[in-house]
């Protein structure tokens, strides 16, 4: 008989077994769960495997029938993806590796969200398997997705954190499928043969992964037997036949929820590392209270802490952030730094958090430029691929 309980697909964040069975959904669609970091981790994890291999074979080796011989499903898929933000990163900021271009809260309110302390290189990411610009393959599907993603409503539109994360659940539901189809025939057929069979390669790759990933796994692959009904053991696969489509979604959700609580660490990275957050009355409080950062002193800690960095009368809380806690105006020719960025944005968030009761305010964002209008437009235009482009990142 099966060894865990029919039924942990419906289990929520928290219960008892929840991430085990998170994990086991994702090993089940050929997803490593050990595949997440942030954007700088999974470029450097995809740019070595490839640099490693064609150093030896030639440039874009990593990607022939061979490679996959040589290398197994696990090494190949990470190879031939590229990383991918679970969230687009346009709907965050208006210019790519730069925070200054964070979108700002709406109005000065310590509740109001926003998009400051986000930074590309840090946000939640994965191995989007294929290029952003390839049909056919998760990243290209995912990559039209987005432009189609927001129709209906005009670049600027904001966006709110439920949007958002329903932007993160659509995303990961192309990512857990292991068999891709493309979204625009048209722009398939016009791709050569050769990047054609290389996206059919990618996912029979992913699909072969799962069992592999399960195989290696047997408390995951016992999981997944039990809620798809199979014994451990049968001589069919746990994978054969591939997820069911009750496995892709669970896998989808708990990829989401995990981009939510990566997103609130990235929040309280931009607040702890800012320079409230770093400053001398910081420490002391910390010392008082026991804590090691800035979000976790109480409220009342968090105020006295922002009051002492700031010079000049205090308003009552929740008051008006004074002005250094504002993103500062520099003189003409001299431009911020990301890093003025960052401490102009994680001081304002500390402010934020200080009047909210001790709670970061949420995200907010907005309806990014789209580059897709026809039917055969290119799918990875509006990440800056274009078609012709043919080297990975990294």
């Amino acid at each position: 008989m099966p060894t865990e309980t029919p039924g942990v697909w419906t289990l929520k964040p928290g219960q008892d077994g929840y991430d085990a069975a998170c994990r086991a959904a994702m090993m089940a669609c050929g997803i490593d769960p050990d595949g997440f970091g942030t954007y700088t981790q999974r470029n450097d994890a995809q740019g070595a495997i490839r640099k490693a291999y064609n150093d030896q074979h030639g440039k874009n080796a990593h990607r022939s029938p061979q490679a996959l011989n040589d290398m197994g499903t696990e090494q190949y898929l990470c190879a031939n993806s590229e990383s991918g933000h679970q969230v687009q990163n346009a709907c965050f900021t208006a210019h790519r590796h730069d925070p200054c271009g964070n979108y700002p809260p709406a109005d000065g309110n310590p509740g109001t969200p926003s998009a400051f302390g986000y930074h590309h290189d840090r946000a939640p990411s994965t191995d989007h398997h294929g290029r952003s610009c390839d049909s056919g393959t998760t990243h290209g599907e995912i990559s039209r997705h987005l432009d189609r993603q927001w129709e209906g409503q005009a670049t600027g539109t904001p966006l709110t954190a439920e949007q958002l994360r329903r932007s993160a659940a659509e995303n990961a539901a192309v990512h857990v499928s292991p068999n891709v189809t493309a979204q625009d025939p048209a722009h398939f057929a016009s791709m050569s043969a050769d990047r054609r069979d290389r996206a059919a390669r990618i996912n029979g790759c992913q699909q072969a992964n799962a069992e592999r990933l399960l195989d290696a796994n047997p408390d995951a692959a016992a999981i997944v037997a039990a809620n798809q009904g199979i014994e451990p053991g049968s001589p069919a696969s746990p994978s054969a036949g591939g997820p069911t489509a009750e496995t892709q979604a669970f896998a989808a959700e708990c990829q989401a929820v995990q981009w939510e609580k990566d997103m609130e660490a990235l929040r309280a990275d931009a607040i702890n590392n800012s320079p409230i957050g770093q400053s001398a009355a910081c420490a002391d409080a910390c010392a008082a209270e026991g804590v090691e950062s800035f979000t976790q002193l109480s409220p009342e800690a968090q105020q006295r802490v922002v009051q002492a960095n700031t010079p000049g009368p205090h308003d009552p809380p929740p008051g008006t952030p004074p002005a250094m806690y504002s993103p500062q105006p520099r003189e003409a020719g001299n431009p911020p730094t990301q890093q003025d960025c960052m401490n102009d944005q994680g001081n304002y968030l500390a402010w934020q958090t200080a009047n909210n009761g001790g709670r970061p305010p949420g995200w907010a964002g907005q309806v990014p430029p789209r580059a897709i209008e026809g039917e055969t437009a290119n799918p990875g235009a509006s990440t800056g691929v274009t078609v012709e482009d043919d080297d990975m990142n990294g």
